[in-house]
C-alpha cells in the first residue's frame, strides 16, 4: 500500500512542475536570476530565507485526522510562506553512532549493520543589488534512508502530541497525554499554495496563493530524491495520516473528550528561517472512539517497588488530570516515597472524570548495621578494630560517619599508630535478589499460525517498574536473523537485539533493558525482515484462534495488554522470562573507638619503648624490651587483616628481654607485632622486605 501513497506523492510532483512552469514565466525570480525577487526588508541586498508554518486548516479537517481505538491519525501540511526556498543539500559526511565518517560516493551501512545518518546542509539564496543570485550552504542536521518509503527522510522534522491545555500560552509546556514519533520526512513540493487553498496564510491569517512572497522560487519541483529535496517558496509539503509514522498511539488512560493536537516542525531549529517562533500549531480535537476507565496502574520511576532504607522512589500517575490526591495526602502528579506502605491516587480529569488508581505496595529493606568493637592501647600504638559478630568480610571502614575516605575492606581493621583516641566507622552491604518471573501466553496454540507477509505484528505492554526481558519463546518455519526491538509510545527505539532464530520452537536470549513507562511495543524491525526474507513479516508464529486473553501481568512490574493489531491476536513472543535488577542495600555506619589510654609511670610494665630489629627485616627479627619487674608476656604476629600468623608467651624476668620471630615463608609486606604485658598491649609495625632484597 505504501507504494500507492508514494505514487500519489509522485503525481503531485508532476502536477507541481507543470503548474510552476507557467508561474516562473510570469516573474523573473529564480535561483539563477534574482532581479524580480523581493526582499523581506524592501532592500535589494538580502538573504532569501524560507518560513515554514503548519496549516491550521488541514489540522482542523476532522476527516484527515481519523481516530480508532488506541490511535489517532495525523495529517500535516508544512507550508513555506517565506521569501526563499527551503533547500536541502546532501553531503559526503555520515554519522554512525558517535562517529562522523567522510565517504565520497555514499555509505549504505554502518559497521554494526544500522543505517547511517547522512549529514545535510541548507542552501541559503542571496539577492545581490545587481540582480544576480548567489548562495551559501550551512549545516542543518541529517537525513536517513527509510526502506518502507524507499527514500531519504530529513531527521527530526516533526513532533506530534495530544495535550491538555493550561493557562500557559506555550503549547509545548502543556501536559502530554499521548506522544507521536519524532518523525523524519522527505521534503518535497507536494503542491502550491494556490492549489491547496487555505493551507498558506500570512501573519495576519490572510490566505496566500500566487501572492505568496517570491511565489515559485525554487522551481516547484523539489522531490524525495537524494539530491533534490526542499520546499519552494509558496509551496507546501503534505504527509497524510495513512503514511507510515503519521499516527499517535493513545494510551488506555486517555478517555473520550476534547484535547489539543500540538504539531511542532523543525523542533531543534536545524533550519534557518525568517521567523523561528511560528513552527508550532495547536488545534482542538475531540476523541470519540476511546473507552472510559475505572482504574489504572501507577508507574514506578527509576527503580522497583522494593527500595533500601533511606532511599527514595518516585511513583507517577500516567493519567493526566487537573487535580491529584494521593493516599499520603500529596497533590502532585508524581510523589517521592521513602516509607513502606500501600500508595494510590485519585485523579480528577476533564475527560475521564474522577478515577482512583490501583494500589502499589512499596517495601523498604533495612540492613543490620555491624556491631562494631573497639580496642585500646596504652600511650601510643596500633589497634585492631572488629566489625563484630556476623561479619562477612566485605565490611568497609571509613574515617567519618558519613562520606569520608575508604580506609579498609574486611571484618577487622588495623589502625595506624595512634597517640590519641580516634573513632572509625564501619558499614556493610546486603544483596537482595531481584524478582524473577514469567509472563505472557506460554505456548502457541491453534492451527492458523502465520500472518500474511505484509504484516509485522507486536505486543503492547506497560512497564510499571524497570525490568530486563531476559528471553522469550518463538516459533518459525524460516530460520534466519531478526532484529527484536522495543519502541516507546512515540515510536522511539528503547532497546534492540539481533538474534538468530533456528527452525521450529526455540527460546531466544534477549537481555532487553526496559525502563518504567507505558505504551511500549515489542516487535521486529521491518527493514531487517525485508532485507533478510523479502517481506515485512518476520515469519514468526502468532495466535489468533480465540484463546488469547489479555492482560498478562506480573503485579507492579509489567502488563501485556494488547497487540498492535487488536486484542484477538498474540504476536510472536511467548513465555517472557523477566528479571528485575538485584538490590544492594548498605547499612548505616557503626562507630568503633580506638582508645589511647594514659599509662605512664609505675603503671607501665616496660622501661622505655619496644624495638624491632632489623626493620625492614628479611627472614628473622627480634622484638626487644626492658621489664620493670618479672612479668608473664604474650605476643602475636598479625597481618594487616588482623589474622594471627604466629603467637607465643611465657614468664620473663625483670630487665632486658627478647622474642625472636621466624619470618621464613611470609610474603613481603607490612605486619603487626603485638606484646601483652599485664593489662597493657603494645604494637609495632614490621616491614618484611621483598625476597630479592633479603
Amino acid at each position: 500500500m505504501d507504494s500507492l501513497f508514494s505514487l500519489s506523492r509522485a503525481s503531485a510532483v508532476v502536477f507541481s512542475l507543470i503548474f510552476t512552469a507557467f508561474a516562473v514565466q510570469a516573474q523573473p525570480c529564480s535561483t539563477s536570476n534574482a532581479s524580480g525577487c523581493a526582499c523581506k526588508d524592501g532592500t535589494t541586498d538580502c538573504d532569501l530565507l524560507p518560513d515554514i508554518k503548519i496549516s491550521r486548516d488541514l489540522l482542523l479537517d476532522a476527516a484527515e485526522q481519523p481516530e480508532v481505538p488506541g490511535e489517532l491519525g495525523v495529517s500535516v501540511s508544512t507550508t513555506n510562506t517565506g521569501h526563499g526556498p527551503l533547500r536541502v543539500v546532501a553531503t559526503d559526511y555520515y554519522v554512525c553512532g558517535s562517529d562522523t565518517i567522510h565517504s565520497p560516493g555514499g555509505l549504505t551501512t554502518c559497521s554494526d549493520g544500522s543505517a547511517p545518518r547522512q549529514l545535510i546542509q541548507q542552501r541559503i539564496y542571496h539577492k545581490n543589488p545587481d540582480g544576480s543570485m548567489t548562495y551559501t550552504d550551512r549545516w542543518a542536521g541529517s537525513m536517513t534512508y527509510h526502506p518502507s518509503h524507499g527514500h531519504m527522510h530529513v531527521d527530526d522534522w516533526g513532533v506530534y502530541s495530544l495535550r491538555t491545555p493550561t493557562a500557559d500560552p506555550n503549547p509545548l509546556n502543556w501536559p502530554v497525554v499521548a506522544d507521536g514519533a519524532k518523525l523524519g520526512f522527505c521534503l518535497m513540493d507536494y503542491g502550491s499554495c494556490s492549489y491547496y487553498y487555505g493551507h498558506c496564510r500570512d501573519a495576519a491569517d490572510n490566505i496566500l496563493t500566487t501572492d505568496a512572497p517570491n511565489y515559485g522560487l525554487g522551481g516547484g519541483g523539489y522531490s524525495c530524491g537524494l539530491t533534490n529535496q526542499g520546499i519552494s517558496a509558496g509551496y507546501t509539503d503534505i504527509y497524510y495520516h495513512y503514511l507510515d509514522g503519521m499516527q499517535i498511539d493513545i494510551p488506555e488512560t486517555v478517555c473520550n473528550g476534547t484535547y489539543m493536537l500540538v504539531v511542532h516542525v523543525d523542533p531543534y531549529n536545524y533550519f534557518l528561517e525568517e521567523d523561528e517562533t511560528n513552527n508550532v500549531e495547536a488545534v482542538p480535537i475531540t476523541l470519540t472512539e476511546q473507552g472510559s476507565i475505572t482504574a489504572f496502574d501507577l508507574t514506578v520511576e527509576d527503580g522497583g517497588t522494593t527500595i533500601c532504607g533511606g532511599d527514595v522512589v518516585e511513583i507517577s500517575s500516567p493519567l493526566t488530570g487537573s487535580d491529584y490526591l494521593w493516599s499520603n495526602g500529596a497533590t502532585t502528579p508524581t510523589i517521592s516515597v521513602s516509607d513502606p506502605g500501600s500508595y494510590s491516587v485519585t485523579v480528577t480529569s476533564p475527560t475521564c472524570g474522577t478515577v482512583t488508581s490501583n494500589t502499589i505496595d512499596i517495601a523498604v529493606t533495612e540492613v543490620v548495621s555491624p556491631s562494631a568493637e573497639g580496642d585500646s592501647v596504652c600511650d601510643m600504638g596500633s589497634m585492631v578494630l572488629s566489625a563484630g559478630p556476623g561479619a562477612t568480610g566485605s565490611e568497609r571502614w571509613y574515617d567519618t560517619e558519613t562520606g569520608g575516605t575508604l580506609l579498609h575492606t574486611g571484618a577487622d581493621f588495623t589502625t595506624p599508630v595512634l597517640s590519641s583516641t580516634t573513632s572509625y566507622w564501619v558499614e556493610r552491604d546486603a544483596l537482595f535478589p531481584g524478582l524473577s518471573a514469567n509472563v505472557g501466553e506460554t505456548d502457541h496454540v491453534g492451527t492458523s499460525i502465520y500472518s500474511g507477509n505484509s504484516f509485522n505484528g507486536g505486543l503492547l505492554f506497560n512497564a510499571l517498574a524497570p525490568f530486563t526481558l531476559k528471553s522469550a519463546k518463538v516459533y518459525t518455519d524460516q530460520a534466519g536473523d531478526r532484529t527484536i526491538e522495543i519502541l516507546d509510545a512515540g515510536g522511539n527505539l528503547v532497546a534492540a537485539r539481533d538474534v538468530t532464530i533456528p527452525l521450529g520452537e526455540s527460546r531466544i536470549s534477549l537481555d532487553l533493558e526496559v525502563p518504567a513507562g507505558s505504551g511500549y511495543l515489542i516487535t521486529t524491525r521491518e527493514s531487517e525482515n525485508i532485507a533478510n526474507f523479502g517481506f515485512s513479516s518476520p515469519r514468526l508464529q502468532r495466535t489468533n484462534d480465540g484463546s488469547v486473553a489479555y492482560p498478562h501481568t506480573v503485579p507492579d512490574v509489567v502488563e501485556i495488554y494488547d497487540s498492535n493489531f487488536g486484542p484477538g491476536l498474540y504476536y510472536y513472543f511467548y513465555d517472557w522470562d523477566i528479571q528485575q535488577e538485584d538490590l544492594t542495600c548498605t547499612s548505616s555506619r557503626s562507630e568503633a573507638v580506638a582508645l589511647v589510654r594514659i599509662c605512664t609511670g609505675l603503671n607501665n610494665p616496660l622501661e622505655g619503648a619496644l624495638s624491632l630489629s632489623p626493620n625492614p627485616a628479611s627472614d628473622r627479627a627480634a622484638l626487644r624490651f626492658t621489664l620493670r619487674e618479672a612479668q608473664d608476656l604474650n605476643w602475636q604476629l598479625l597481618d594487616l587483616q588482623g589474622r594471627v600468623l604466629q603467637s607465643g608467651g611465657g614468664a620473663f624476668a625483670a630487665g632486658a628481654g627478647q622474642v625472636d620471630l621466624n619470618l621464613e615463608g611470609l610474603a613481603a609486606g607490612t605486619y603487626l607485632v603485638a606484646l601483652k604485658a599485664g593489662e597493657r598491649v603494645y604494637r609495632e609495625r614490621l616491614l618484611l622486605a621483598p625476597a630479592g632484597e633479603r
